[in-house]
C-alpha cells in the first residue's frame, strides 16, 4: 500500500516516543513560563497605562479574620506584589458587624484585586483549620478588567472563592444572572452554571443563587 510505515521516516518507534516526550516537557516549559509571566507582570496584562480612579467602589469583604489579621494579611500582599502593586497603594480596613471590609482610595489593579481575594482566603502563615474562612470583593466591571464581552462593562459584580475550591488558584465572578470561573494567574474567564457561593458568604451577598 502506500501509507507511511514508521521506519519511512527514518525514526523507529523509540526515537518517535523520545520526541513526543521531549515536545510535551518544552510545552509545559513554555505555559509555566507564561504563567510566571502572569503572575509578576507590571502591570498586569492587558493594562497597559492602567489609570487608577479615585472614586472606585471595589471592596474586599472577609468573614472570620479580626481586623488586625485582616491588616496583617493586607500589609503582607503588599510587600508581596510591592512590584506590582502601584507606589502609592493604600488600603482602609473597618468593621461592620462580623465583616471586615477593605477599601482602597487609590485603587487597584484589577488582576490584583483577584489576586487579593485568593490571598485573603489562604493568606501565608495563617492556619485556616477550624475555622470559616471566606473573601470576596465587589466591584463594578470596567475595561481595565480584561472582560470576555463588551456587554459586561458596567455591572456590579461579586468575586469570591468558589465553595469546596481544591485548586487554590481560581477565583469566581458573579453579575447579573451569570457567573465566571477565573483563573487567578492566566487570567481566562470562563462561563459556568454552579454558583459555587460559600455558606459564609450566602448571607452576605443574598443576591448571589448558592445553587
Amino acid at each position: 500500500g502506500r501509507g507511511l510505515r514508521p521506519e519511512s521516516h527514518g525514526l523507529d518507534m523509540s526515537a518517535r516516543l523520545g520526541l513526543t516526550v521531549g515536545a510535551a516537557l518544552l510545552l509545559a516549559g513554555i505555559v509555566g513560563g507564561l504563567v510566571w509571566q502572569r503572575m509578576h507582570a507590571t502591570p498586569g496584562p492587558g493594562e497597559p497605562g492602567f489609570v487608577p480612579n479615585r472614586d472606585n467602589d471595589k471592596v474586599l469583604v472577609v468573614s472570620g479574620w479580626s481586623g488586625a489579621e485582616l491588616e496583617k494579611i493586607l500589609a503582607d500582599f503588599t510587600r508581596l506584589y510591592r512590584e506590582q502593586l502601584r507606589a502609592d497603594f493604600a488600603y482602609e480596613v473597618r468593621a461592620e458587624g462580623a465583616l471586615q471590609k477593605a477599601t482602597f482610595p487609590r485603587d487597584l489593579q484589577p488582576w490584583l484585586l483577584l489576586y487579593l481575594v485568593n490571598y485573603a482566603q489562604y493568606p501565608k502563615g495563617f492556619t485556616i483549620e477550624g475555622r470559616a474562612i471566606a473573601a470576596a470583593a465587589t466591584a463594578t466591571l470596567s475595561p481595565d478588567f480584561v472582560l470576555p464581552a463588551q456587554v459586561m462593562y458596567g455591572r456590579k459584580a461579586v468575586f469570591y472563592v468558589p465553595a469546596n475550591d481544591d485548586q487554590y488558584d481560581l477565583v469566581y465572578a458573579h453579575a447579573g444572572d451569570e457567573t465566571w470561573e477565573i483563573g487567578v494567574a492566566t487570567g481566562e474567564w470562563k462561563a459556568v452554571q454552579d454558583a459555587r457561593l460559600p455558606l459564609a458568604l450566602a448571607a452576605l451577598l443574598p443576591g448571589i443563587p448558592g445553587k
